[in-house]
This record gives C-alpha cells, structure tokens and sequence, in this order.
C-alpha cells in the first residue's frame, strides 16, 4: 500500500474531464506584502502569478515603496504586479501612510479596486474581508463595528480576512500587535478560517488559535506572508503555535478556496528550494438546536437506508420531520439535545493535510469520547474529512490507528471518515487509485463524487465509476449526495438529484449522507421541490405510476401512443403490451402495426431501486 501510495504521487499532474475536477474549478488566490522596492524586485513573484493565474490577487500592503506615492505605483508595481489590476483586492501598509493620512497614492492608483480603507466581497463559497491596520483598530472604532456588521451580515461557511500587520509572529524587526485582538475576537466569534498579514518580511503560518493564542480546533490559522520582493527580516524564535519559518525565499502564498476546505502552497520564486503546502477544513457555524414537543414520525419502510446523515442540520425538528436520523453535531451535549429517536454523530477535529497531523490531540479525543460512552444519543465519531494520501502517505495508517483508538474507549460507537472522491491534481482517476489505500480504517466511509457543475450537465458517469472502484477495493462505503451550490457546483434539478439517489441505492452502501442543509448560502429547505426528492428517498417512498394519455376505448387505429409520468422525479420506467416481456421506455410510448382486437398497455416507474407495486394500465380495442 505504501508502494502505490509512492508510485500514484509521483505520476505527472493531469488535468480532469467534466465534472471531475475540484482544484482546477475552486477559486483560487494569491497574497503576498511588502512588494516592490523598485522595479525589478518583485518581478520574480509577478512572474509566479502570471503563471498560476488565480482568480483575484491579495496585495497584505507597503505595496509600493517607500512611501506608497503613486509615482512610485507607476514606476515600481505597475510593471510588474500592476498586470494584474483587474483582478487585484488590495488592502494599504504603513507605508501607504507615510507621506498621506488617507493613503492617496495607494487609492488614486487601485481606484475601483480598493472601493474603501475596509471593504468586503464574496468568492465561490467564500466570504473575504480587507481590513487596514493603520487606521483606528480598537473596539468600538468606525473599522471594529463595520466589521462585526458585515460578519453578521454574511454568514458563511468560510471567511478569510486579510490586513497588513500580524497579531502574532516570531520576527526580529516587528513583533506580535495586540492592538489587533477586537479583529480576532469579532472574526474568532464568527468562526472565520483564515487571516493573512504582512509587514514581517519573511513567511511564517500558525497553527489555528484563538485571540488569546491558545491552540483550537474551532481556532483561526494565520499566515504571514510579507515575501513579496522587497526585502527579508532575520526570522526569530518561533513563538507558540507558529508552524513553519521561512526568512530567505521570496514568493507568493496560493490559496485554493473549496467549498468547505482550503488548500495551501507557498509558491517559490525561481531558484529556492523552501517548500510549504497542506489542507485544511473550513470552521463549523455553530448549530442553533429547536425541539418540537412529542415524536418524530416513524413513516419508514424496510427500502430506507438505515443511517440518513446531514451534513449542517441547523434545524434537527426540520430534517427529522424529512427523514434523515442521523445528524451533524459537534459535541455530546449537542446530540442530547436532538428531538425523538434521532441520533448526533459527532464531529471530533480533522485531518491536517499540511502537518499530517491530528487538529485534536489523542489526549483530548479520549476525554471527549469517554464522556459519551454509553450515551444513547451519540452513534459515533466522524473524525476526518477528506484526508489526502499523496501530501501524507503514512494518513491511512494514521486513521486506522485513530478509529482503533475510538475503539478502545467506546467499541460500540461508529467511527466515519469521508473521502476527497473529486480529485487532488495528481492525476484524473486520483480519487479512485486511493480507495485501496482507506479499506479498515473507519467503519464507514463517506464517497462524496458531486457530479452536477455550473454550466454543465451532470457526470453520472462519475459517480459510477466511484462506486465500482470502491466495490473492488472492498470498503464499507456510504454515498454523498450533493443537494447545494456553490463553488463551481450547481443545484442540482429535481430529476437530477433522483437519478443520483437511484444511483446509490443500486450500489452496496450500507449507509447515505447528504449535503448539506444549510451551507454558505445553500439552504435546502429553499428547494422545495429538490427537499421532496430527498424526503420521499428518505422514508422509501416507492413511485406511482400514472398513464396521462392513449387510446382507452374502440378504435379503428392501428397505431397507439401512450404518455405516463410518475409521483418521483428522475424515474425510470418499464413498459409491457399484452403478454410481451417487461421492456425499458420513455414516455411518450408509441406502438405500430396492431393487430384488430383488445390490447392492454402496462407501465411501472422506478426509482431509488423500487418499483412501482401497482402498475399503470390503459385497456382498448381496435375495431
């Protein structure tokens, strides 16, 4: 297994077919500060995102030195960074202020693209937020209240906010601002991602961390990144939580924002060897838990997938009344608070792509599961999302060892993991070559293959070629179903979705999850029509089958056309004429060359693998 693993992450990078990719079709960034000293500087990290062509570009501020005139944006960045005008979001550095109090150089030159000293817009799923650190920062400031503002104006499932000095860093020349902790209290309390900094003229990323620098897994990861051209800072003894260093290689920091997820690469300038890169999962809203007095309904049949999970159930009353059982929790008390006989499967820290290491120390993972043992309302553990074996090849031992340890605490809980079913960049079957690799490291395995992208009709295809591929390798798989937009997907249509579920079903799942409820502006409840599909699948529903047109009485016509829809979106049917044999069809179903006498026309829908128990029929004679 570690062979494979070796030989898949060294085969050359390809690009995806339709509706396979994941990291070509992400929004993607590219940030860096302290830029352009002069002309020629930062032309070696201009060239970097000529070449990775990203969606917007993040100047962390002193763009243009020294003082940030814009003479010296002409002279210096508009040769080189300047390229990239049209995509650019800048933020300012003190040095935009050292010759103005409002920064004009820096506004007069980025126009449009600094609409305001703090300003914010969404990308993808993503909600991005620019803040400037040389204006009054303090709680209470005009700055402070807009930002709570906009936060709790744009909920969303991932935030990233960017300034140019650090709250915290390990560096000589500037040291750790506390003055910036009401921006990491409002953005902490927000349950945001991602801050980028400046002003450090060298590279240095943290571990995620609350305002008060204490190590979270609901914590912010921040980045400096003040590696843009003009200069380096001797790096100093790294203080607590700070990951890696770097003081001697200039380039960029890429940002590849997935609908739940981020990766990051620290680009080098040509010439250096320093090297970071890794993935990380997006923080959880909290969920606000509402029960609804009595139980919920039982109306189930033995066709259900037993374990109906929920990805984000904001509002467990609402996805139980729709049939799911089995729901998004981040906590004990969490899954105790669920209405009826709903069951919470409890999110306990995730995988770093980047560090190969555990978000939740083994210490902390012991005490949370034996708090729940025995407790009837937690059925188990989901403990990683969408690891990857090419960045970290030792990852399935890892999470076969992690379940193992679950195991020993508590061995009738379910542990879960889901896998990235989409593709890393490696090559285009990636998602497929790694399912070998994750056989007995969870006791269910999440596939999550979302066929349906912006523009473009869905790739069942996809998700076929998953579900062979996970049979062969011999896991114990649950599906994904995408019910969202976002990113590069769209929401999928009622029939669409049908189809994917009757996918599913036909395969060997021995369980079904669904995303999402309520994510990043998706909210399924929104999509009546797409929540019955998932209703109907949820409570095995079987269809019913209803002829709308054809002959039914005498006739002297020796042709008959007949049209039939069904109770359930993306049916198929099966249609039979007297005594022939059952026969696929589409409506409408017509008949030629009929022989004088009665006839009888039959068809049935199926879908999610039922079939119609009663068929429908039309009866008539040709005179």
């Amino acid at each position: 297994m570690c062979t494979l693993c070796a030989v898949l992450a060294l085969v050359g990078a390809a690009l995806f077919g339709p509706g396979v990719s994941i990291s070509h079709a992400a929004p993607i960034v590219v940030a860096a500060g302290d830029i352009c000293g002069s002309s020629t500087d930062c032309a070696p990290t201009a060239r970097l995102i000529g070449r990775i062509s990203p969606r917007r570009v993040l100047p962390l501020g002193d763009n243009a030195y020294q003082d940030g005139t814009l003479s010296e944006y002409r002279s210096y960045y508009r040769p080189n960074w300047g390229r990239f005008k049209a995509k650019t979001r800048p933020v300012p550095g003190n040095h935009e202020f050292n010759v103005s109090s409002t920064a004009a150089g820096y506004r007069d030159y980025f126009g449009a693209r600094a609409p305001a000293l703090y300003y914010s817009y969404n990308l993808g799923a993503w909600h991005l937020i620019a803040l400037t650190g040389d204006i009054d920062v303090s709680a209470g400031s005009p700055q402070e209240r807009w930002l709570r503002r906009d936060l709790a104006a744009h909920p969303s499932r991932c935030i990233l906010a960017y300034w140019h000095e650090p709250r915290f860093t390990s560096g000589t020349e500037h040291f750790s601002d506390s003055s910036f902790d009401p921006f990491w209290q409002d953005l902490y309390a927000a349950r945001a991602d991602v801050v980028l900094n400046g002003h450090v003229h060298n590279y240095e990323r943290f571990g995620r961390q609350n305002p008060n620098g204490q190590s979270t897994r609901r914590g912010i990861r921040e980045f400096v990144v003040g590696t843009g051209g003009e200069s380096h800072y001797t790096s100093g003894t790294p203080i607590a939580h700070s990951q890696v260093q770097n003081d001697t290689t200039f380039g960029v920091l890429k940002l590849t924002l997935h609908r739940a997820s981020y990766e990051w690469r620290f680009v080098r300038a040509a010439g250096a060897r320093f090297h970071d890169s890794g993935t990380t999962r997006c923080s959880r809203q909290p969920s606000t838990f509402r029960t609804l007095p009595g139980r919920p309904s039982r109306t189930t049949t033995s066709t259900a997938p037993r374990h109906r999970y929920l990805y984000f159930s904001g509002d467990p009353a609402a996805a139980i009344r729709n049939g799911w059982n089995l729901l998004d929790v981040g906590s004990k008390s969490s899954a105790d608070d669920l209405p009826g006989r709903a069951k919470g499967l409890v999110w306990v820290g995730d995988y770093d792509n980047g560090t190969c290491t555990w978000e939740v120390s083994n210490a902390d993972l012991r005490a949370d599961v034996q708090n729940a043992v025995g407790d009837k309302k937690v059925y188990g553990y989901f403990f990683s999302d969408e690891p990857n074996p090419y960045e970290c090849p030792s990852a399935p031992a890892q999470h076969k060892g992690r379940s193992a340890l679950i195991h020993s605490i508590a061995p009738h809980k379910r542990t879960v993991i889901v896998l990235d079913s989409n593709g890393f960049g490696q090559t285009s079957t990636d998602a497929l070559d790694q399912l070998p690799l994750w056989k007995g490291t969870a006791d269910f395995v999440g596939l999550d293959p979302y066929p349906c992208f912006t523009g473009e009709r869905c790739d069942f295809s996809w998700i076929r070629r998953t579900i062979k591929a996970a049979n062969a390798a011999g896991i114990n798989y649950w599906g994904v179903a995408q019910a969202f937009e976002g990113d590069s997907w769209r929401w999928p249509t009622p029939a669409e979705e049908g189809r994917m579920l009757t996918q599913w079903a036909r395969s060997k799942q021995s369980g079904f999850m669904t995303f999402a409820w309520d994510w990043s502006g998706s909210v399924l409840p929104s999509r009546p029509e797409l929540l019955r599909v998932l209703r109907l699948y949820n409570k095995g529903a079987a269809p019913n089958t209803t002829v709308t047109d054809g002959p039914s009485s005498t006739t002297t016509s020796r042709q008959a056309t007949f049209r039939f829809v069904s109770s359930i979106p993306g049916s198929r049917f099966r249609c039979r004429l007297d005594s022939r044999s059952w026969s696929k069809c589409n409506s409408p179903r017509t008949y030629t060359s009929l022989s004088p006498g009665s006839h009888t026309f039959r068809v049935r829908a199926t879908v999610f693998g039922r079939l119609d128990p009663t068929p429908a029929h039309r009866s008539w004679t040709i005179g």
